[in-house]
């Protein structure tokens, strides 16, 4: 028999990196259809469809863009484009400056975009 040490975990976990920025949850509202949910529960025991969400932010941003939460703690709001969606005709400055651009233009410069690599609960 074995017996393993250490953590172990039944929960998913996703793993990404993506270059982007990290939002707080006024900003992620604006993807989120105003009846789909109580954002007077601050205890957030409702469900969302974050799937929902993320179809809105390739609507809205482009189908490069993806996003990521953290369902452990629903405090980490990730939106942005993998780096692997860097396409062959686009330089790294070409890719930082349009997402730049593109975030800028949907939620003001109260963000700076970076490279997130995170794992995250789902």
């Amino acid at each position: 028999m074995k017996i393993r040490n250490g953590f172990v975990s039944n929960s998913s976990s996703s793993s990404f990196c993506l270059y982007g920025v990290n939002l707080e949850i006024e900003d992620v509202k604006q993807f989120i259809k105003d009846d789909a949910v109580d954002f007077k529960n601050e205890e957030w025991e409702y469900e969302i469809d974050w799937y929902d969400i993320e179809l809105e932010v390739k609507k809205v941003l482009g189908p490069d863009y993806v996003f990521y939460y953290d369902g452990e703690c629903c405090e980490d709001f990730y939106i942005g484009r993998e780096l692997g969606s860097l396409k062959d005709e686009e330089t790294g400055k070409q890719f930082r400056d349009s997402i730049a651009s593109k975030v800028e233009e949907f939620f003001g410069n109260e963000y700076e975009c970076r490279v997130h690599n995170e794992t995250v609960q789902s």
